[in-house]
């Protein structure tokens, strides 16, 4: 029979509570025996003897249980400081890999843990292993964020609708599935897997519409036998550019563009927004959207991945899509590439697009202060219903860390201990 949560017991409460009621109104325990049995449970003299005896305070109740839980390898203390640990490192944008966990428990507290151990502990403290997008140091510098507020304030000065503000970046494409998980053995350790060729590069104009529209599939490779294969129709463009052209970047860039503007993907009056790439901001580049009436915006210099929407979400949610549709494809050919490219390509859901111009604060109404504040949090801070929990856990990791002297993490932001994580 399993316990009953409250009183940990194999009784539910309704049953102590009756037969402690029999007892305090003068039944005699064999009374009280034969009047709470029933025909699914049979209570015993010894039984009735027990609930008269044992206490159900939560105290009580929660001494029982931990009497009764196996030996922990750490206290309860020591995982809410480990988890504090890892919060603060957070914060701090820092490694927080298993094996750098693994080091900070055995130097804080002389214990080794297991990778199972690990698993278990993430569940009980609400963390979990999450792939990391890019910090970059630069972040931190105040003139960028006064750089991120001052563009989103330019591109909105100009009043365009979402259809008509388009953001565009290049990435690439290889043969491997490298980041699909896959099954293994328990405690075995990081399993290690052959890999297919990496094969040819196909590199990838992405280019996104703020009312949740995508541009065309335009892939650029460097072997010309691919750009035979015919995709040129309602779903895309290969092209072909040899490694030795000379301006090569700004070459396939401008080829990009022209597409564009013949399929009416670009029109006069748009916005075009890009990073920092030298191949984007050519003269020829420039004189060619100027001849169009289109007007280009550039994100500042390291805060593209945060601020474009291609960086920031787009890229990481095509590329899971393309690496799990090409796991266990032993050769793949580049018609099958390009196919699942396409398929991953404009799988993403319009609804989703818009999300991530209003996250990047490109559309919507929040101010762009508080849009480049959160872009610069993310990732850096719990969410609403695990928030106390987590302030805790970091509470228990400073007042550790600083052995009592400071006892809450906002007291600690400023010191000189904030600079030197142990």
């Amino acid at each position: 029979m399993p316990r009953c949560p409250r009183t940990n017991s194999r009784y539910p409460i309704e049953l102590i509570r009756n037969t402690k009621f029999l007892l305090k109104n003068g039944y005699s325990i064999r009374d009280c025996a034969k009047k709470m049995s029933t025909k699914d449970l049979k209570i015993t003299k010894s039984t009735v003897h027990r609930i008269k005896k044992m206490l159900y305070s939560s105290k009580e109740v929660d001494k029982r249980k931990q009497k009764m839980s196996p030996r922990r390898k750490l206290t309860r203390k020591q995982e809410s400081v480990s988890a504090g640990w890892i919060i603060y490192r957070c914060i701090l944008k820092q490694s927080t890999t298993t094996t750098k966990l693994k080091k900070f428990i055995h130097k804080a507290f002389d214990i080794d843990v297991s990778p199972s151990w690990i698993s278990k502990f993430l569940n009980r403290r609400h963390l979990s292993l999450q792939d990391p997008s890019t910090a970059k140091g630069a972040e931190l510098m105040e003139v960028k964020r006064a750089e991120g507020i001052k563009c989103l304030e330019e591109l909105r000065s100009l009043k365009k609708d979402p259809g008509q503000i388009a953001v565009i970046d290049k990435t690439k494409f290889y043969n491997d599935s490298h980041r699909v998980k896959h099954i293994s053995i328990k405690g075995a350790g990081r399993p290690r897997k052959r890999k297919s060729s990496r094969g040819s590069v196909l590199c990838m104009y992405s280019f996104l519409v703020a009312d949740g529209s995508v541009g065309p599939l335009y892939l650029e490779t460097n072997v010309k036998k691919h750009a035979l294969n015919n995709i040129n129709s309602e779903y895309g463009y290969i092209k072909y550019l040899s490694k030795k052209e000379k301006r090569r970047g700004e070459k396939g860039f401008l080829l990009f563009l022209e597409t564009c503007v013949e399929y009416k993907y670009l029109n006069e009056g748009d916005v075009l927004l890009s990073d920092n790439e030298s191949s984007f901001k050519t003269k020829a580049v420039k004189k060619f959207l100027k001849k169009h009436d289109i007007h280009i915006l550039y994100f500042p210099s390291y805060m593209n991945h945060l601020m474009n929407p291609c960086d920031n979400y787009f890229h990481a949610s095509m590329k899971r899509r393309y690496w799990s549709s090409i796991d266990g494809i032993e050769k793949l050919s580049i018609q099958q590439k390009i196919e699942k490219i396409r398929n991953a390509y404009y799988s993403e859901k319009e609804a989703s697009i818009i999300n991530y111009f209003k996250n990047c604060g490109i559309i919507g109404n929040k101010s762009p202060s508080i849009v480049i504040t959160d872009l610069l949090n993310e990732g850096l801070f719990p969410a609403k219903k695990f928030e106390t929990m987590h302030i805790k856990q970091l509470n228990n990791y400073v007042k550790w860390l600083t052995d009592g002297e400071i006892v809450e993490f906002s007291e600690f932001v400023g010191t000189d201990h904030f600079l030197v994580p142990k």
